[in-house]
């Protein structure tokens, strides 16, 4: 079984979109170098003020580009950089770049089970607004450390797991965050349907006793469920679509988006 792409969608982590995680469980090979670019358009009725839902009408949309590289044959690169538009804020947001290593691979009879770890950094690359209705994000800086866990089978069916402690630094709680993908990926066609969560450490509440001075403070904690669709039409350029709900949360809006994009393979 040949996969022509195994991309990543970029991950947004503001207060208004919170998306899947920022790396997978496939590496790209050595010397294969991928480009993306995708646009979203997100909306929201609700917001978890607390865990309190209250009516509040948000929308929005997302300009993002990518990039994925194979360093070697067991590690790859990530990078990621969105423009993000809320009401009257639109601004280049928070900008990441991860490596995972693949450090243990086992081929079974008709199936494989690997291990991963990756490493990443994401920080704001411009002084947006913080602390409105319209704010895109907390000016985080965020070190993030992850094990990755993918059993995939030669007929293309993969589970994905994995699990991340994120380190935010003051005023920011630091958070919880786990991800669960399903799906399957073959030469003509990939899907995947995947849950992601985040568990904030304690933080204040939007409304809450006591009122947070900024809302660089909230503590934000989310259940999402998501899904994509990657198509293929020539061995160097494909197409996904992807969209995703927030079920329930705190400090966070109950966002609907969808997103669609194009991956560029430069090279390999």
């Amino acid at each position: 079984m040949k996969t022509l792409f195994s991309f990543t969608i970029l991950s947004l982590t503001s207060l208004f979109l919170l998306s899947q995680s920022p790396v997978d469980g496939f590496h790209k090979g050595a010397g294969v170098i991928e480009l993306g670019a995708g646009y979203g358009n997100m909306s929201s009725k609700d917001y978890f003020a607390g865990t309190n839902k209250i009516g509040l009408d948000r929308s929005g949309f997302t300009a993002n580009v990518f990039l994925s590289a194979g360093l070697h044959d067991k590690l790859t690169l990530f990078a990621s950089l969105p423009f993000i538009s809320i009401g009257t804020q639109a601004d280049l947001q928070d900008a990441s770049a991860y490596l995972k290593y693949q450090v243990i691979k086992k081929q079974l009879s008709s199936s494989s089970l690997s291990f991963h770890m990756a490493a990443g950094f994401s920080m704001n690359v411009s002084d947006y607004e913080t602390e409105s209705g319209s704010s895109i994000g907390q000016q985080a800086q965020v070190l993030d450390l992850r094990p990755v866990v993918h059993f995939q089978t030669n007929e293309g069916w993969f589970i994905t797991g994995q699990y991340s402690y994120l380190l935010k630094g003051s005023p920011i709680p630091d958070a919880s965050q786990g991800n669960l993908k399903l799906g399957r990926a073959s030469e003509n066609f990939y899907w995947d349907i995947w849950y992601d969560m985040q568990q904030s450490d304690g933080g204040l509440d939007y409304r809450g006793t006591p009122l947070p001075c900024s809302f660089r403070q909230l503590g934000v904690d989310y259940h999402k469920l998501g899904a994509t669709l990657y198509r293929p039409f020539i061995p160097t350029l494909g197409a996904f679509l992807g969209g995703s709900y927030i079920l329930t949360g705190r400090n966070v809006g109950q966002v609907i988006s969808v997103n669609v994009g194009i991956v560029w393979r430069l090279k390999g």
